[in-house]
């Protein structure tokens, strides 16, 4: 039987579609880097997705900036800046527009200051945390049910500090003591104002360096003396916030007092830390190590591993997940004593990926990745 030309083509058609044939799958869409926020020796500035760059605020002459912070919503940001003396500093609250940007002096150092809902509570005088309002003005005390009072004259708690906040800005974590000296209590303040007893630290050392999981589950922070023989070395405690379970990560072994440069969860609430070593074997008979020799090096990045740390193969001083496999990392020297670090400014700023490096900021001190 003789085919037609029509009947062949048809044919032919049909068989390339057997063989695989069909129309290619679009590329997919590159992932999308939020908004950072870093403040380098100048200004503060944020980087959008698209990687422009807008400044919000201008630094004094010769100050730094730290703890730089987004509120929950992602149209704030709240930072220290400072001297390098520490002869003078203020606590910072900016939209992320650049207006208005508000600032107050505080009375000897500033504290810790974090966003709670529209509230930005901040430690900036002596007589306990304080609110300071978006419009400017006058700093007026925080109140908050079931919180006990600082600096108390009455026999109840003397000591009351500001240890963290957690991403999305619906709760803030205090650490209160009858002394800075005794077992000390973590208090949660959610966004009604309510305090309650988030669980009991045993150790007499002050929490620092307060961070809080993406979810909210998790609060880290750090403890010198805790688990080792060197006073000045940093543990980690890690505590589940609904279950009240802690766990006390003690560092690697080291001759060194270990410090930590910076503490942090990724999405999936994974715990990452950043020690940096000590110039000199620690001295455990002494309570206060010296302030000398110091020396230049970087901080190591460990993970969390079940009840200890894994090293990793990365150098930073500070982290942040920004999912799809990606980090962002401040990488550079720090200066440290025996004692303690002494941050050295001209840390740089990247995002990495598969192993390789976009720099997007120099010379930067303190950063924040917005909320999601």
């Amino acid at each position: 039987m003789a085919w037609s030309r029509a009947v062949v083509v048809v044919v032919l058609l049909l068989a390339a579609g057997a063989c695989g044939g069909s129309d290619p799958e679009p590329d997919a869409k590159p992932p999308t880097t939020p908004r950072i926020a870093l403040a380098d020796g100048a200004a503060v500035s944020v980087r959008a997705a698209d990687g422009k760059v807008t400044r919000v605020a201008a630094l004094p002459a010769g100050w730094r900036a730290e703890a730089l912070q987004w509120s929950g919503d992602g149209s704030e940001l709240t930072w220290v800046a400072g001297k390098p003396d520490l002869s003078e500093s203020r606590i910072y609250r900016a939209a992320v527009t650049g207006n208005p940007v508000r600032h107050w002096e505080c009375t000897v150092f500033c504290g810790s200051q974090a966003f709670l809902g529209a509230d930005l509570v901040g430690e900036g005088s002596l007589g306990g945390p304080d609110t300071y309002p978006r419009a400017g003005g006058e700093p007026q005390a925080f109140e908050s049910d079931g919180l006990p009072a600082g600096f108390d004259l009455s026999g109840g708690p003397t000591y009351l500090g500001l240890l963290a906040g957690a991403p999305k800005g619906d709760a803030i974590y205090f650490v209160a003591a009858r002394s800075i000296d005794s077992p000390k209590t973590v208090y949660r303040v959610g966004s009604d104002r309510k305090a309650t007893v988030a669980f009991e630290e045993k150790s007499t050392s002050v929490p620092i360096n307060g961070t809080v999981s993406p979810d909210g589950a998790q609060l880290a922070y750090t403890l010198d003396k805790a688990g080792t023989t060197c006073p000045a070395t940093d543990s980690v405690v890690v505590v589940n916030l609904r279950s009240r379970g802690t766990v006390t990560l003690t560092p690697p072994p080291s001759t060194a007092a270990l410090f930590v440069a910076g503490l942090w969860f990724d999405a999936e609430g994974k715990l990452f830390v950043a020690y940096v070593p000590g110039p000199i074997p620690c001295r455990p008979e002494l309570a206060e190590q010296p302030e000398t020799p110091t020396h230049s090096t970087a901080a190591t990045v460990y993970e969390r591993g079940g009840n200890a740390w894994k090293e990793t193969d990365r150098k930073a001083q500070d982290g942040a997940d920004l999912g799809d496999r990606r980090v962002l990392e401040l990488t550079g020297p720090l200066t440290v004593a025996p004692g303690g670090i002494r941050r050295s400014s001209g840390a740089t700023l990247q995002v990495v990926e598969d192993g390789k490096a976009e720099v997007i900021g120099r010379d930067v001190n303190t950063f924040a990745v917005a909320p999601k």
